[in-house]
């Protein structure tokens, strides 16, 4: 009798410790998704708070539309380019020699 009463001590002993392995796995695993949705937060907490600086601090470049500081407009800086020699078949073409396609 006394036999048995120590093999069902040992398997209860084993089952205990199989129990433990879990509940400390499970543990583990929790802390770890626990940990990484915190970390996930605050990285989504810094990237709002720098686009909420980025939006703050270049509000200066955008207050004065273009061309209102005399000279700075883009515009201001295109160069004319000159222009274009007619060749004969312009001339040709966009000539007013007094024909017209019904005179031909």
């Amino acid at each position: 009798m006394n036999r048995s009463f120590r093999a069902q001590d040992s398997q209860m002993q084993m089952q205990a410790a199989v129990v433990k392995q879990r509940q400390q796995l499970r543990a583990t695993m929790m802390k770890e998704k626990e940990e990484e949705l915190a970390l996930f937060l605050e990285m989504k907490k810094r990237e709002k708070e720098q686009n909420n600086l980025l939006l703050f601090n270049n509000t200066e470049d955008f207050e004065a539309p273009f061309g209102s500081r005399h000279g700075n407009s883009p515009i201001f800086n295109i160069s004319s380019s000159t222009p274009a020699r007619k060749t004969g078949a312009d001339d040709f073409l966009n000539s007013e020699n007094d024909k017209h396609d019904y005179d031909w």
